[in-house]
């Protein structure tokens, strides 16, 4: 790859990334007048729906277990249909009872919100992929020959192996434990809130809007169903505000004259990533 190739990506993912910023801001705006509709009673609502949901689906988890443990090790074709037959109706039933869930405590304005909710975590996984892309094409930053590579299939790979890469670049000069210990944390954050976010978007982006299927499409994740159902607007809003100052520090790192002493020193972006996850964690503890 030529230099200026990758300054177009750069400047190309730039325009991109400001867009898709953008175009957050203005989703979230438009909410303003649903928000003001909602009612302490819808509050309520949603409280209770999370709650009688993840009962249900503990309970189906209950009832299948065994059965599942006696499919595995049964080896008669026909009693292994049976069984198969046995999960497939308590799985059957389980759809039925979490739709009447539904009907039950939600209405337009909470399906309203449910959607726009969806539609921001496909917003955010976009704009997460054209960060990845701007940041491997940042200016001065990594070498050419380094930008060419894909750095993994999967995405958990691609930023594990990004954030390597970015700090392989800094000088070992007795920084050595505080390189490490940033590099530990950059992946956690990395781990929560991109990859744990991109898994969900992939299951919505091919139609799995409210029930996650397998790989093979052929049975219900029940867990992934539930993730799915908890989305939340405000914690999606504020996972934003951490991947943009997480790939801040990146970028800052690349770009600095003497990146050893920042990392060292801690760069203003990660201090105030770390305040931002505290006050989050705080807040999430005391159930605001």
């Amino acid at each position: 790859m030529i230099y200026k190739t990758s300054l177009l990506i750069y400047r190309a993912q730039t325009i991109n990334v400001s867009d898709l910023w953008n175009s957050k801001v203005r989703l979230i705006k438009s909410l303003t007048p649903l928000f003001r509709k909602l009612k302490d009673k819808d509050f309520d609502n949603i409280d209770s729906f999370k709650s009688r949901y993840r009962v249900l689906i503990d309970s189906y988890i209950l009832q299948i277990a065994p059965i599942s443990t006696m499919l595995q090790n049964e080896s008669n074709p026909t009693i292994k249909d049976q069984l198969a037959q046995q999960i497939s109706e308590i799985k059957l039933q389980y759809i039925i009872r979490k739709s009447d869930l539904c009907k039950e405590l939600k209405n337009d304005k909470i399906l309203e919100l449910e959607s726009n909710t969806r539609l921001l975590i496909l917003l955010y996984c976009t704009w997460s992929e054209a960060a990845f892309k701007k940041l491997k094409h940042t200016p001065h930053g990594l070498p050419l020959s380094e930008r060419d590579k894909t750095f993994g299939a999967k995405i958990q790979d691609q930023w594990s192996n990004i954030i390597d890469i970015i700090l392989s670049q800094i000088p070992v000069t007795g920084a050595k434990h505080d390189i490490d210990k940033m590099a530990v944390e950059l992946k956690a954050i990395s781990q929560e809130y991109i990859v744990g976010p991109s898994e969900l978007r992939n299951k919505i982006l091919h139609g799995q809007w409210s029930e996650a299927l397998n790989r093979g499409n052929d049975d219900l994740v029940l867990e992934t169903s539930f993730l799915i159902s908890n989305l939340d607007l405000v914690q999606i809003d504020f996972s934003f505000d951490v991947h943009n100052y997480f790939v801040q520090i990146l970028e800052s790192i690349l770009e600095s004259n003497d990146p050893g002493m920042m990392i060292i020193s801690r760069h203003d972006s990660y201090l105030f990533l770390k305040i931002s996850l505290t006050n989050s964690l705080i807040k999430e503890n005391l159930g605001t």
